[in-house]
């Protein structure tokens, strides 16, 4: 089976399991969406509305870690 490949030509690279630790991870929750490196700068950026720093990053397609998290409505960890 050949591995998925994005149009950039980088494809999705090397497929390893992650772990959240933070207060606003969701708990004892399994997160089965596709996430890669450049995720955690996706993340970033939305949380402090910044520009994308490269086409990578500016990509629709690949999904920043909100999936994995979970704030209240006052956007702090719940208690």
């Amino acid at each position: 089976m050949r591995p998925p490949v994005r149009k950039d030509g980088w494809g999705v690279g090397v497929r390893v399991p992650g772990i959240v630790i933070s207060p606003f991870a969701r708990r004892g929750a399994i997160d089965s969406t596709e996430y890669e490196t450049v995720s955690i700068l996706k993340l970033i950026e939305r949380r402090f509305n910044l520009a994308p720093l490269s086409s990578r990053d500016a990509d629709p397609n690949i999904n920043d870690l909100t999936h994995a998290l979970e704030y209240s409505s006052s956007g702090h960890a719940r208690d």
